[in-house]
């Protein structure tokens, strides 16, 4: 699990014209958990897959969720 307190949080967002500007979203909390599993089917052969589910928000009285 992480929790992570960003200041000056900058996101690119793509625009209508295919060009993309950045936004400042000042002060941001991100929370959420990773998980990862390995697994060696043979001696030169293995496999992995792994999750992670990030919520970030605004750190102030709205609670927005951000794309992040």
């Amino acid at each position: 699990m992480f929790y992570r307190k960003t200041h000056d949080l900058i996101q690119w967002q793509p625009q209508s014209d295919w060009s993309t500007r950045t936004v400042n979203f000042g002060r941001v909390k991100a929370a959420g958990a990773e998980v990862a599993l390995s697994l060696e089917l043979l001696p030169w052969l293995s496999a992995g897959i792994n999750y992670t589910y990030c919520k970030t928000t605004m750190d102030d009285s709205t609670r927005a969720v951000l794309a992040y």
